[in-house]
């Protein structure tokens, strides 16, 4: 039953072709606690599921062991970006109409 190093996990992971810094393996295997809990230390493709599900959802709503504070902030910061992203797809689809002389909805 031997820990599995950071810079295995890392080769591991460049392996499969994957860009990923060295500091941000050594983070996911501190935070992700089913890593953590695998005292077998087997590396599969299941690892590389998991380390990018963990890069999706770093730094959003959704991850785990967050505030309610940071979460609410995140979440308003992302519907800031929504309605502005809705506006610029707006602004795209009247010079796309006028382009192709339609009349706007």
């Amino acid at each position: 039953m031997s820990k599995i190093s950071a810079d295995e996990v890392f080769q591991f992971i460049h392996s499969y072709g994957w860009k990923a810094d060295q500091s941000e393996v050594e983070q996911w295997l501190r935070e992700d606690p089913l890593v953590q809990a695998d005292s077998e230390g087997i590396m599969d493709e299941s690892w590389m599921y998991r380390f990018n599900d963990w890069r999706q959802i770093k730094g959003t709503a959704y991850e785990p062991g967050i505030d309610t504070q940071t979460k609410i902030n995140r979440l308003l910061e992302e519907v800031d970006r929504l309605k502005q992203e809705i506006e610029e797809l707006k602004e795209k689809n009247l010079r796309l109409e006028k382009q192709l002389s339609i009349e706007p909805m």
